[in-house]
């Protein structure tokens, strides 16, 4: 029997708008193993035709469990975390600031080449969303068989677009036509980096420091104390980017998925 409280599947409403597919989370908790076969017959009677699940440790049962029901592992997540004020007083803000400017709105945050870090606004746009293509090749998006390539990019399209328009972040900071960095307030203290992306002929470059020097110092005047980011686990050139500036491994989470 389900649980009587709630239904263990909750709809992503933006997400079956974009696809127009009805696509939902199933949430579970250990004592729910039995009641996933009845959840995914519940799935299907309401329309849905996808469902994820993301366990934050690697429970062996609700693991086989899932598989049982023909879920699929879809994507390993890493998840790393720094003290914003640890950051600041590292070396990196001396490396980006070298050859490029970082700013945001109308306040300097370092002095450096003309064509810096900058906010981006409703006119960038545009440009934004003309780099996603070919930025995130290790997401899930683009490797799930539920997705097509071309709805992958336009899932991140449209995130990009509502990250500017401060519905799924608070910040977005660019070089233009290069690169960007999305931030949000997760609490009063402390943050997260969604989304940071250098356009492939512009790395090795400092670029990507010079970003996350900048989404560093907006955490900073926001008072945000700690800030996370997650990647994939298969990322491996991210993680060791993470790592070397000084972020540390917080958790991991496993994301299931099966195609209804």
């Amino acid at each position: 029997m389900l649980r009587c409280d709630e239904s263990m599947i909750t709809e992503l409403s933006w997400d079956s708008k974009l696809f127009k597919r009805k696509i939902g989370r199933l949430s579970l908790q250990i004592g729910d193993i039995h009641d996933i076969p009845n959840a995914v017959k519940e799935a299907k009677a309401r329309g849905f035709r996808y469902l994820s699940c993301r366990l934050e440790e690697q429970e062996t049962r609700l693991i086989g469990a899932l598989e049982s029901e023909g879920f699929y592992l879809t994507d390993i997540g890493v998840t790393f975390e720094i003290k914003t004020a640890e950051y600041l007083s590292g070396t990196d803000e001396k490396a980006a600031t070298k050859s490029v400017s970082v700013s945001y709105g109308n306040q300097a945050l370092a002095a450096g080449a003309a064509s810096g870090v900058v906010e981006a606004t409703e006119k960038d746009i545009s440009d934004l969303k003309k780099m996603i293509p070919s930025l995130f090749p290790e997401s899930r998006f683009y490797h799930d068989p539920f997705y097509s390539r071309k709805e992958a990019d336009d899932l991140y399209r449209a995130w990009m677009e509502n990250s500017v328009r401060g519905e799924e972040a608070d910040v977005v900071l660019h070089i233009p036509r290069t690169g960007f960095i999305t931030c949000k307030k997760v609490g009063r203290r402390a943050g997260k980096i969604v989304l940071i992306g250098v356009k492939r002929g512009k790395r090795g470059r400092g670029l990507g420091t010079a970003l996350l020097l900048g989404a560093m110092k907006w955490f900073a005047a926001e008072r945000v104390s700690s800030v996370t980011v997650r990647t994939q686990l298969k990322n491996v050139i991210g993680m060791n980017f993470y790592l070397r500036r000084g972020f540390l491994i917080k958790e991991y989470d496993l994301i299931f998925a099966k195609i209804i």
